[in-house]
């Protein structure tokens, strides 16, 4: 408060060309803006800078002409704004990126927002597209009439229709209809997602084509593909299935997939309760052992989703038989431990790093001759146990290109141990 003596509010003012007002001007520039609500940028004394808005009002007092300016930071307000028209971009880029026609009408079925999909099926303009209802056509041939969109909309909410579509060149098409409803910022709005289902309706036949080829693709994977319906009984198998499992397609008839899991205690999932088990499988993916015809068990893999397909709640699992891969992790862990063990055997330090020189393996020589605690050296880097001829350490963000210079290379120089005693050494590096 005791700053502003003297001071003039130009001060805290930036015009449009970055520079603020003149003195001698601003008479003129508050005069100017009385009465109105301008924007423009507000300047801190420490130099930074904000959006604001400014409403200016002039009054003589006294014999005295004063100016009282209201200056409003609307920082948030300009990242909200840009923030709504970002969702509105977005908003546009999805409906017209989207392959049905989507549209947004009014409480009385005016069309708000139509996208691109929706002027080409239709073949109408964006701008001239109307009313809703001149989209449509109920069962007797006729538009719903105008004046009871709302209700008609309404009623369509939440549910799938199928209807005839009229474009603007009088034709018309069988379609398909999904109608949504909000309240957004005190307007009520409808969203209809409509699809020409023409294709759909005169080839039924790509249905039957469509599920052998999903035999044949099923049939051509190399892991287990099993099918089965809200109770886990089998629907489909596929050719590995029952390769790995040693079934044939004769003994999944009716039968439950229960059968081919072994849970941690030994047993089965119960079969009346399999529905369940899947359900709670599905998005994840588990490890556990699969059942062999015969009896014999194996590591296996399985991933579950869900679907409701025309009617029917379906589980479909992708099982990997694993044995291959688990023992060649138990072959990895072995030449670990082995790699490990020649290290530790090894009467000089022999130290890993990463391309930063941080610790990634260091054996017990090592821990030895520099003094370092085991289970100790996470985070620590190499340079601090190197010494340079003028007695500094590798800068850190120098050590790649230290090391990288000196392999292939055999230096002695003279190593640091933690206690801070140094000592000299040989190093050889390889990358």
């Amino acid at each position: 408060q005791g700053q502003t003596e003297g001071q003039n509010i130009a001060s805290l003012l930036l015009l449009d060309d970055g520079s603020p007002p003149t003195l001698d001007g601003m008479e003129e520039f508050l005069h100017a803006a009385s009465g109105t609500v301008r924007e423009l940028q507000g300047r801190r004394t420490d130099g930074s800078t904000f959006p604001m808005r400014m409403s200016i009002s002039e009054v003589n007092s006294d014999g005295q002409h004063l100016f009282t300016a209201i200056l409003r930071d609307i920082t948030k307000e300009k990242e909200h704004d840009a923030r709504v028209h970002a969702e509105q971009r977005k908003t546009a880029a999805i409906m017209n990126s989207a392959l049905n026609a989507i549209i947004t009408t009014d409480n009385c079925g005016a069309i708000e927002l139509i996208n691109t999909s929706a002027c080409r099926i239709f073949g109408v303009e964006q701008k001239n597209a109307g009313n809703l209802s001149s989209l449509l056509l109920l069962e007797d041939g006729s538009h719903p009439p105008e004046d009871s969109m709302g209700k008609y909309l309404h009623e369509a909410a939440g549910t799938v229709r199928e209807l005839e579509g009229c474009r603007a060149d009088g034709s018309t098409f069988p379609m398909r209809m999904s109608v949504s409803e909000v309240d957004s910022e005190g307007k009520h709005l409808f969203t209809a997602i409509l699809r020409d289902v023409t294709e759909e309706k005169e080839n039924q036949g790509l249905v039957a084509a469509e599920q052998r080829k999903t035999a044949a693709i099923m049939n051509s994977a190399l892991n287990a593909i099993i099918t089965t319906d809200s109770q886990g009984r089998f629907e489909l198998v596929n050719t590995s299935a029952c390769r790995i499992f040693g079934l044939t397609q004769g003994q999944t008839d009716g039968k439950s997939m229960s059968s081919l899991i072994v849970l941690e205690d030994g047993s089965h999932p119960p079969e009346d309760s399999m529905g369940s088990y899947l359900h709670s499988a599905a998005g994840t993916v588990r490890e556990l052992e699969g059942r062999r015809a015969d009896g014999s068990t194996f590591p296996m893999r399985m991933s579950v989703s869900e679907v409701n397909s025309e009617g029917q709640h379906l589980f479909t699992a992708i099982l990997r038989d694993i044995t291959k891969e688990k023992l060649d992790k138990s072959r990895v862990e072995q030449e670990q431990r082995k790699t490990a063990a020649i290290m530790n055997s090894a009467l000089n330090a022999i130290i890993t790093t990463d391309r930063d020189g941080y610790f990634e393996l260091i054996n017990t020589s090592a821990l030895h001759i520099f003094g370092l605690a085991e289970g100790k050296t996470e985070g620590q880097n190499i340079a601090s146990l190197l010494l340079l001829d003028d007695g500094s350490q590798p800068s850190l963000d120098g050590v790649f290109e230290y090391l990288h210079g000196a392999a292939g290379t055999v230096r002695e120089l003279q190593g640091r141990r933690v206690d801070g005693s140094t000592f000299p050494m040989r190093m050889s590096i390889s990358e």
